[in-house]
C-alpha cells in the first residue's frame, strides 16, 4: 500500500487550497493508511516548520471548512524539502533513498510537467509508484509504473 504522497510545487495554491483539505477530510473519514505522510517539494526557501505553518494558516481559512479537527494530525505527517523538481540531482537529494512505492502529484504549471517527469524517470521510482497530474480540463491523469 502506498503511504507517501510527494507533492511537486507544494508551496503553491493547489496544495494549500485543494490537496491538503482533501487529505484532512480523508484522515477525518479514516481513509488514510497508517503511517501515511506527505512530502512537499518546491523551490521556496522554507523548512518543514515553515511549510507546516503555511498549511496551517490555509487550513484554518473559511474555504477549508470542516477540516479544523484533523488539522494538527495532518500537519504532523507533513515534511518539506527544497528542490528544483526539474533537476535530477536535487530530486535525488530531496527524495533520499525511498524504496517503497509513492504517489507523486504534480501541482505545477503544465510547462514543468515534461521536465519533472523526465527527472523522475531518471530516478527510477520504486515499482508500484504513480505520477498524478491535473490536466487543463480539470481531470486527474494517472500513470502507474509497472
Amino acid at each position: 500500500m502506498i503511504q507517501t504522497l510527494v507533492i511537486f510545487g507544494a508551496s503553491g495554491d493547489l496544495t494549500a487550497r485543494f490537496l491538503m483539505p482533501a487529505i484532512a477530510r480523508l484522515h477525518q473519514a479514516g481513509k488514510l493508511p497508517q503511517g501515511f505522510r506527505v512530502l512537499g517539494i518546491a523551490r521556496d526557501d522554507w523548512n518543514t516548520e515553515g511549510f507546516r505553518s503555511h498549511l496551517e494558516q490555509k487550513l484554518a481559512s473559511p474555504g477549508a471548512a470542516g477540516v479544523a479537527g484533523p488539522r494538527q494530525a495532518i500537519l504532523g505527517r507533513v515534511d518539506y524539502r527544497r528542490a528544483d523538481v526539474t533537476s535530477r540531482d536535487q530530486l535525488t537529494r530531496a527524495l533520499g533513498d525511498m524504496t517503497d512505492p509513492l504517489v507523486v502529484y504534480l501541482a505545477l504549471p503544465p510547462a514543468l510537467f515534461a521536465p519533472s517527469i523526465e527527472s523522475l524517470v531518471a530516478l527510477k521510482l520504486p515499482k508500484g509508484s504513480k505520477v498524478v497530474l491535473e490536466s487543463l480540463s480539470g481531470r486527474i491523469l494517472n500513470q502507474r509504473r509497472r
